[in-house]
Formats: structure tokens, sequence, C-alpha cells
């Protein structure tokens, strides 16, 4: 779980990467600083114990496409002249995310957990992984917020 942590501390750099090839303004000192950032990174997975290729071929592609999700709605906002606060932003884009990942959760992996496990619903569990998924995202538009120049 750690690793996968240091592999998304790239979200500013792929935010940033993406950001230029759509719109942005390419900033040298800015570059400098995402490279030091993938230096580090790179650094934490040359040394994880049981490094697994797909896996973090997979993370990587999770963090490009939500970096390009979040390029996205900035240019759809900013093209209709909307400007939102990360608070506003989640708020709209959460709703989004939970119907098009509880659909697929219904289907495929309910009934797994149904079957090969004593799953039951904790309303306290999921109020606090709500509250902390919450404040992730909250996080992360933040950080978005403020290194996009």
């Amino acid at each position: 779980m750690s690793f996968i942590q240091m592999l998304k501390a790239l979200m500013p750099v792929a935010v940033y990467s993406i950001g230029v090839i759509f719109k942005e303004t390419f900033k040298s000192e800015m570059m400098m600083n995402m490279i030091s950032i993938s230096i580090g990174v790179g650094v934490a997975a040359y040394g994880e114990a049981k490094f697994d290729a797909w896996g973090v071929t997979l993370q990587l592609g999770a963090v490009a496409f939500k970096a390009t999700r979040l390029v996205m709605i900035e240019i759809l906002l900013t093209s209709k002249g909307i400007t939102l606060n990360p608070i506003t932003s989640l708020y709209y884009v959460a709703l989004c995310c939970l119907v098009f990942l509880f659909i697929p959760w219904v289907f495929a992996e309910f009934p797994f957990l149904k079957e090969t496990s004593s799953f039951h619903f904790d309303f306290l569990i999921f109020r606090t992984n709500s509250f902390c998924a919450f404040a992730l995202n909250l996080a992360v538009f933040l950080l978005v917020g403020k290194t996009q120049g």
C-alpha cells in the first residue's frame, strides 16, 4: 500500500505534463520541479522489495487517467467561464464517480463478495472510508490548483 501511495506522488507530474499537451504554457522551472519529483518516485520504486511490473503499469495508467480527467474538467469549466473552488468541483464530480463505480461494483464485485466471504455492510467503516476518500480527493484538487501556474 505504501508503494501505491508513492506512485500517486506522480500526480502533479502527470497533471502538468498533460496540461502542457492540451493548453498550458511550458515553464522550465516548473519542469525542473516535476523532474525532481519523478526522480524521487523512481528511487522509491527501484527499492521496492516486491516489484510487480503489471501492477506498476496499472497504477501509472490510473494516475494518467485521473490527471487527464482533472485537466479536462478544468478545460471544460474555463471554456465556459466557470471558476470553481476545490469543494464545489468535488461536489459536482463525486456523484458522477459514484454512479460509474457503483454500477460495475454491483454486477462484478458484490456477487463475488457475497459468495466467498462473510461480507456485511458496516455503516461506521463506510462513513470513515468515505470521509478519508473525500479528504484525499480534496487534497488532490488543492494540490493541483496550487501547482498549476
